[in-house]
């Protein structure tokens, strides 16, 4: 038996449990409704955003021609059929453009999981020691950022502070 269904036998449970999940199926099977389909649209091209930017940072931080081209057509495509598509769909709902541009995350979630960074690198030694955070925010998205309080908990709710260099920067929500 091949590693890859080998894998795919060892997580079928997982595999199932997402593909059961209510929101997959009406997207597939055209029966969400379209205020859910509306609001899964716009955070799905605030996510390609800023994945249009991993991509860029890729190329530019490549090792060589070949992988610059590879992260480089990832961004093309990106860029020009995954997003042209969204705004297509986007067009046919009634949303802009600038709507779709202008969605903005609330930035509120709770924390999944987290790493506590003691070694930085360089450009972050200063602020060592902080977490990196992984969170489920409220719109049902999962992002990655830094952490800067002295303690974090997993389910400990956070939001966005501030963005900076392209980075989500967390803090406590305070109730």
């Amino acid at each position: 038996m091949k590693f890859s269904e080998r894998l795919h036998e060892k997580e079928k449970p997982i595999w199932e449990q997402k593909h059961a999940h209510p929101f997959v199926r009406g997207l597939g099977d055209g029966t969400l409704n379209r205020e859910a389909f509306e609001f899964y649209m716009k955070q799905d091209y605030v996510y390609l955003i800023d994945y249009t930017k991993m991509f860029a940072l890729g190329a530019a931080k490549a090792r060589d021609l070949d992988t610059a081209n590879w992260f480089s057509k990832l961004l093309h495509e990106t860029l020009h059929f995954e997003m042209d598509l969204h705004r297509k769909y986007a067009e046919r709902l009634g949303i802009s453009n600038e709507e779709l541009e202008a969605t903005v995350l609330n930035g509120r979630g709770e924390v999944y999981s987290y790493t506590k960074i003691h070694a930085a690198p360089k450009d972050y030694a200063d602020i060592a020691p902080y977490y990196i955070i992984l969170v489920d925010l409220d719109e049902g998205l999962r992002i990655t950022g830094r952490y800067t309080d002295q303690s974090v908990e997993i389910d400990q709710k956070v939001q966005i502070d501030t963005v900076n260099n392209n980075a989500y920067i967390f803090k406590p929500v305070e109730e």
